[in-house]
């Protein structure tokens, strides 16, 4: 079976040169020098930098900060302009990670007390929002433990100081 890279790809002109792009590789070829083997823009994403992450069973999903647009993809990403599902949270969004079940995505809500959880097990990834109890999320990493998940927030306002939630 071929290895596949994934690389989101925006634009140096920022908002001005389009939406940003998915580029699959397959990295048999070690140097990539054969150029990505499927390539489409990712609509709406104009200006946005983002995040892409492939969870256990081979999705790969992909947060644009600006907006916090989520687009999901099936494992292999046969298409890149095809979506297995979708959601906009309509902040911007810092981070991306997935919980240990593989179907839970958690993101910050920099400059606000918000953490932002998706259900990628739910068609529209079902979006929730917790809001912590002191202090402002600003980036968001899954910890995996024997016990329960755990959600590491550095607290960069604070310094030397950073924050763990049991989930």
């Amino acid at each position: 079976a071929n290895s596949l890279l994934l690389v989101l790809v925006a634009h140096a002109d920022g908002p001005g040169g389009g939406d940003s792009e998915l580029w699959v590789f397959d990295t048999t070829d070690s140097n990539l020098s054969g150029g990505p083997l499927r390539t489409a823009p990712v609509p709406g994403t104009s200006g946005s930098g983002g995040d892409l992450l492939l969870v256990p069973d081979g999705r790969a999903v992909a947060l644009f900060r600006s907006g916090g647009l989520l687009r999901v993809w099936d494992a292999g990403v046969a298409d890149p302009a095809t979506l297995a599902d979708q959601a906009d949270i309509g902040a911007d969004l810092a981070g991306l990670a997935a919980g240990d079940d593989g179907t839970t995505l958690y993101s910050a809500e920099p400059a606000s007390p918000n953490l932002h959880l998706l259900d990628l097990a739910t068609a529209g990834l079902d979006p929730q929002t917790l809001a912590l109890a002191e202090g402002e999320a600003s980036h968001v990493a899954a910890v995996s433990s024997t016990g329960p998940i755990s959600i590491s927030l550095p607290a960069y306002m604070t310094p030397n100081r950073s924050t763990n939630w049991a989930i």
